[in-house]
């Protein structure tokens, strides 16, 4: 595999995405790229290694999507000037 770029489904908590990998020579590692998730990119030392680590950045960049979507909502939810009052 050493000089070529190949792809392999990575599993996740949140599904199976598409990863690109790609030996590092100066490095002495895999690089690693998530094609569907904007943002996801990682390394590693070995091909297992960078599977590993392409799932945690994956995870983590859909976390902090969710987390800054969620933060927006209360933002406008607050700024709205609707007020709820329990009856």
């Amino acid at each position: 595999m050493l000089g070529r770029k190949n792809t392999y489904p990575i599993k996740t908590n949140y599904g199976t995405f598409l990863c690109l990998f790609e030996p590092e020579k100066d490095m002495r590692g895999f690089a690693a790229e998530a094609l569907e998730v904007q943002g996801a990119v990682s390394w590693g030392k070995n091909l297992t290694e960078a599977k590993r680590m392409i799932a945690e950045a994956i995870e983590g960049v859909i976390e902090t999507r969710v987390l800054v979507r969620a933060e927006t909502i209360s933002a406008n939810y607050q700024t709205s000037g609707f007020v709820y009052r329990r009856i």
